[in-house]
């Protein structure tokens, strides 16, 4: 029996490591705040989006990341879904977070850095769940070009992947 090979979906093993730490980091820091509250005055109608938002950056993490299958690079963020077609990707560069500012390197982590995806057509997005350290984000980048290569795209690595 002969697999489909657009049925194989290979999981970019890291994708969403910096997204699962941080935001489970969060969630344990904001329980943390609101266990103060929870045990003075009780459970209160009012906490119940703060616990809610809690745990919706505890969990949705582990659920993102990205995967390759086919001919397509599939990226899950955390409110929706990319799929892209590995031969409209041009360059894979990567870039600094961008939150209210560009964070190149965190505290007791070093260096971090995204993806950025240049297409054919010249326009660029940042894909924010990719965030990780810059050597696990090379790593990806790499397996992205090297599967691509493989089932005939040719996208390269750009000018900022070795920043």
């Amino acid at each position: 029996m002969v697999t489909n090979p657009s049925r194989i979906v290979l999981p970019l093993r890291g994708s969403a490591y910096g997204a699962r730490v941080s935001g489970t980091l969060f969630a344990v820091l904001t329980l943390l705040a609101l266990s103060g509250p929870l045990l003075t005055y009780g459970f209160s109608v009012p906490m119940v989006p703060f616990i809610a938002y809690a745990l919706f950056v505890g969990v949705r993490p582990w659920f993102m990341g990205g995967t390759l299958s086919g001919t397509t690079l599939e990226i899950r963020s955390w409110y929706r879904r990319y799929r892209i077609e590995l031969a409209e990707i041009a360059t894979i560069e990567l870039s600094p977070y961008n939150a209210r500012g560009q964070v190149r390197s965190l505290p007791f982590v070093g260096q971090v850095r995204i993806l950025t995806l240049v297409m054919r057509s010249g326009s660029s997005k940042d894909y924010p769940a990719t965030l990780g350290r810059r050597r696990r984000v090379q790593r990806i980048a790499r397996e992205i070009v090297t599967y691509a290569r493989s089932v005939g795209s040719d996208p390269r690595l750009g000018a900022h992947f070795s920043d």
